[in-house]
């Protein structure tokens, strides 16, 4: 799924940076497009068309790259490629701005609302990297004589007593699609259907078997930790704290 809209997303850029760099459709440059005919005349359009498209073949590397490494289940490489593409556009974004004489001063220094959308920006890079960050870690797993908490992004609790079932498997969850969860290539959190139309809430990286499944009286919960032998500790300590109600 992930390597699908990462393929996809980097396609798109190639036909993109194409169409802007040698077909001349500067229509498709954001903003430029809206301008006035005498702020226009103060773009070079041809070097801001030239430098976005060598720029969008770069980002479409990127995003085929990291989904091919998420499905090769290369997740700390695929981590940096991603990471790698939020500075490249900060500085896509420093740079374009040499072409633009409408966001210089006369004295050529960057106007202070420049600067604010690009301060603006960084700060949204930082706050998306720290989402992803988080949400990418491997679930804790706590059980009292009450609950099993899940503690992850899109967390969960489940009340022991309506717990069927619980078993180990190395199958992956055939996953169709994504309902409300968290979804990075393998790392997979949240509400999902599985193939039939099971609705289920995971909390895996199905790179990583074996699944812990737990059937409950509302649905099916699927977890995993990052390390399989931890995975099979934590399935066996579950079946003794249920066996001992």
């Amino acid at each position: 799924m992930y390597l699908f809209t990462m393929l996809f997303a980097g396609l798109l850029c190639l036909v993109l940076g194409v169409l802007v760099k040698y077909g001349k459709c500067y229509w498709l440059i954001s903003g430029y497009n809206t301008m006035s005919e005498e702020k226009r005349q103060r773009v070079d359009v041809e070097g801001l068309a030239n430098f976005l498209g060598n720029c969008t073949f770069v980002l479409a590397g990127q995003m085929i790259i990291s989904g091919l490494l998420f499905h090769c289940n290369r997740q700390l490489a695929a981590m940096v490629a991603i990471f790698s593409i939020f500075p490249f556009i900060i500085y896509l974004l420093i740079k374009a701005q040499r072409f633009d004489g409408n966001t210089r001063n006369t004295d050529g220094t960057m106007k202070r609302t420049t600067k604010a959308m690009i301060g603006f920006f960084i700060a949204l890079f930082v706050v998306i990297s720290i989402f992803i960050v988080l949400s990418a870690r491997t679930p804790r797993v706590l059980i009292n004589d009450k609950v099993l908490q899940i503690k992850a992004v899109y967390g969960l609790e489940i009340e022991r007593d309506k717990i069927s079932d619980i078993k180990l498997t190395v199958t992956p969850p055939d996953v169709v699609g994504k309902t409300n969860g968290f979804d990075l290539g393998n790392i997979l959190k949240g509400k999902f259907r599985l193939r039939g139309g099971t609705a289920v809430r995971l909390y895996v990286n199905i790179g990583k078997p074996p699944f812990i499944e737990i059937t409950t009286s509302e649905g099916l919960v699927i977890i995993n930790l990052a390390d399989p032998e931890k995975t099979e500790a934590l399935f066996h300590s579950l079946i003794r704290c249920l066996r001992a109600d």
